[in-house]
């Protein structure tokens, strides 16, 4: 796949895709489209051009080159998230479907929540979405098994899959984290556009946004940049006790215990200097930047978010319920688009949105343990991580049955979202228990991946 660049419970969710483009994709390059058929797609525009591959129902891709038109039909030059990527009549694509707020009907579901569709809606189940559901249930009741109150929901081609446990909204401790990244990914973006009081970026010296004492008497912190706050390469001496007294205080005196880059440690201070970083810059609190930029727009209620003194809490006090944390993995599961049946509009640039995910700043670093840090993570986590997303790119977090192209966010207790763009697939997962099994990430997406079967309908 060539790839472009265009300026407490458990819950799983997956989504399917919709209306057709045929001839009105006037303005569609750098679009998101899905397959509305199993599609044919040729090395050029037209129907004598040499078959590369095809692609299933609901499958994902983005417009890159186009229209050409043959023999009075439109053709698109698309970049399919796995597979051949080529030439496609828009008559057999569409444009992605984007679910309305709870308050105007929500995701559309293909089963009833907490309930065992019938079997009729299981056959459709499995032709529009590709999930075989009995299967599925397998992994809410593997998740079950750890916490009573371990709530799943599936989203795959824009359909609710499977939905198993309570609705409610609850704390997301370290997905928290994350949903940071992604507004500070935002900030970039107004700040290059002049948007903002103070400039961000993420090669801006964080001192520049951080209370001057910081700095006082430890020079060596004016080469920490944003980006190393993202990266959890900061080279401070790691804090993951969010929770600790004089909290404020005592992430502004950190030292320094290593250059810029060279070494990865899992930690909350980083990420809470950084939000204190992006309300400077923002002029107003992260929270507030989150749900007026991020949140309203996608139609989810604004998340709740817990302080530490005047500063919002970004590393661990998020709080949400799984169906809006789920609008969050379609938003970037989407490179950052939004939109309707009809048009979709950038709320996040592309490029930002795959930074979170992939930032070549953690490979190189050497990983350090956190003492006293209640999240185990191991030894080849640089190579996991990016800018406060993890990924799958090794096979290792998630499992080799998971596609490398997944990405996750990830909380105490397994917290879980999980986005795998190959597959069109959201997972959501909440739950009091276990505390910190990274087998269990595994274990549970094995199960999910199980219960995938290739779409056949639209």
């Amino acid at each position: 796949m060539k790839r472009s660049v265009w300026p407490t419970a458990v819950l799983i969710l997956f989504v399917v895709c919709g209306s057709p483009l045929g001839t009105a994709l006037a303005a569609g390059l750098g679009q998101r489209v899905t397959a509305n058929a199993e599609v044919p797609v040729r090395a050029r525009a037209g129907t004598s051009a040499t078959l590369v591959g095809r692609q299933p129902p609901g499958k994902l891709g983005q417009v890159i080159e186009g229209p050409a038109t043959v023999s009075g039909v439109r053709w698109w030059r698309v970049d399919f998230e796995g597979g051949a990527d080529g030439w496609v009549p828009g008559t057999q694509l569409a444009q992605p479907y984007f679910p309305p707020a709870e308050a105007r009907g929500g995701w559309r579901s293909l089963t009833p929540y907490n309930g065992t569709p019938s079997a009729a809606q299981k056959a459709t189940l499995r032709a529009r979405a590709g999930v075989d559901w009995d299967r599925l249930k397998a992994a809410s009741d593997y998740s079950r098994g750890f916490a009573s109150d371990s709530a799943v929901l599936v989203i795959r081609n824009g359909h609710v899959a499977g939905e198993w446990g309570s609705r409610a909204a609850a704390g997301v401790a370290s997905v928290s984290k994350s949903l940071t990244g992604l507004a500070v990914a935002k900030l970039f973006e107004m700040s290059d556009r002049g948007r903002l009081p103070q400039r961000i970026g993420p090669d801006v010296a964080a001192h520049t946004l951080l209370p001057a004492v910081w700095t006082a008497g430890a020079p060596a912190k004016t080469s920490i940049r944003i980006r190393h706050l993202m990266t959890m390469t900061s080279g401070l001496r790691p804090h993951d006790q969010p929770g600790a007294s004089d909290y404020l205080s005592l992430i502004l005196r950190l030292p320094a215990e290593a250059s810029p880059g060279e070494r990865w440690a899992y930690a909350s201070a980083p990420v809470d200097l950084l939000g204190i970083a992006a309300e400077r810059a923002a002029g107003t609190t992260l929270a507030t930047v989150f749900n007026r930029e991020i949140a309203t727009k996608i139609g989810a209620v604004p998340f709740t978010w817990g302080n530490f003194g005047p500063h919002t809490g970004a590393s661990s006090r998020a709080r949400t319920t799984p169906r809006d944390l789920a609008r969050i993995g379609y938003l970037m599961l989407m490179d950052g688009r939004w939109g309707t049946s009809t048009e979709q509009t950038v709320l996040v640039p592309q490029q930002h949105v795959r930074a979170l995910r992939n930032d070549c700043q953690c490979a190189s670093a050497v990983y350090q343990q956190t003492p006293g840090s209640p999240f185990l993570v191991p030894v080849t986590s640089p190579r996991q991580y990016g800018r406060l997303w993890w990924s799958n790119r090794t096979g290792e977090a998630l499992g080799n049955s998971v596609p490398r192209d997944a990405y996750y966010a990830h909380g105490y207790r397994e917290k879980l979202l999980v986005v795998v763009p190959s597959l069109n697939l959201v997972v959501v997962r909440f739950g009091s228990a276990p505390e910190a099994m990274p087998d269990f990430r595994r274990q549970f997406m094995a199960r999910v991946m199980a219960a995938l079967v290739t779409p056949t309908a639209f």
